[in-house]
């Protein structure tokens, strides 16, 4: 398929297409930008630069961590399975401990 075509087809390229792993934020820029009618690209030059920062922020956003042990994680930890702990306790012997846990995407 020419390059002309493809665009059209596509609304533009899809990097997501041909590139596994492709942040969401350079997927939307690279459409966006070569979408098939100018007149739904970015019309300014600092529209592009500030798509661009979502992108570099995006990049360069910290990886979150996961605590692997629950008995060491603490308030806004995450843990394994999609949970994040809300509270812990730990009892004066320090033999016992608790954790209010939630599902992340509830938090």
């Amino acid at each position: 398929m020419e390059l002309s075509q493809r665009l059209r087809a596509d609304r533009g390229l899809q990097l997501s297409a041909v590139v596994d792993g492709i942040g969401e934020k350079l997927h939307e820029l690279v459409a966006f930008a070569t979408h098939p009618d100018v007149m739904l690209r970015p019309s300014t030059v600092r529209e592009f630069l500030e798509m661009l920062a979502d992108v570099e922020e995006e990049l360069t956003r910290p990886e979150e961590s996961i605590v692997r042990d629950p008995t060491e994680a603490l308030a806004g930890d995450k843990l394994p399975g999609g949970l994040v702990v809300i509270s812990e306790r730990q009892q004066a012997n320090r033999l016992c401990s608790s954790r209010v846990v939630s599902r992340a995407e509830r938090t």
